[in-house]
């Protein structure tokens, strides 16, 4: 794709992942929450803060990402010079502003899991998704239909609609409680 492309992937995601910084801390925050919870048996409790925590990532962290788009060229500035790697960094940042919606419940809900030992359903979404979404759409998108990185981080995006559709069936199912049967029936 070239060193340009290359360049600018690598900006963009690094801004990106600065972006998602407080996400990721929400995300720790919520498998330590949830699991408190239904270790005191509060299941109302653990439900009600996991909500909470995933849409309190999810509206601030499309804020940030929004917030932020306008000065992509900006924050490219800070690591290039070059206009063509800075174009590749403003595309970039502009199409994960428009996905950031969706990145909480590919990310932050599978934390919440993991604290209610629901960890081997949030493996198997996680890597069927990956290998099904990010891998194999992200190479058709990005090598076989020629739309260079841009296609491949539509294959990421594709990942992230994924799992969080699977993640936020699991969660408003109550399926991922399955573990603490008796404390349900209370």
């Amino acid at each position: 794709m070239g060193t340009d492309v290359i360049a600018g992937n690598f900006i963009a995601f690094s801004v990106a992942s600065l972006i998602n910084l407080p996400g990721n801390a929400l995300g720790s925050a919520s498998t330590i929450i949830t699991g408190k919870r239904l270790g005191k048996g509060q299941i109302g409790q653990a439900e009600r803060q996991l909500r909470h925590v995933f849409w309190l990532s999810t509206i601030g962290l499309t804020a940030i990402a929004w917030g932020t788009a306008p000065f992509a060229g900006l924050f490219a500035s800070f690591y290039t010079q070059d206009p063509n790697v800075k174009q590749v960094v403003v595309i970039l940042l502009w199409l994960n502003a428009a996905f950031m919606p969706i990145w909480s419940a590919s990310w932050v809900l599978p934390s919440g899991l993991k604290g209610a030992r629901d960890a081997r359903f949030a493996m198997w979404v996680s890597m069927f998704s990956m290998w099904g979404c990010r891998v194999v759409a992200g190479y058709v998108l990005g090598i076989m239909l020629g739309m260079g990185v841009i296609g491949v981080w539509l294959g990421m995006f594709l990942d992230w609609a994924v799992r969080g559709v699977l993640f936020y069936w699991r969660m408003v199912s109550g399926r991922w409680l399955q573990k603490y049967p008796k404390l349900k029936s209370q």
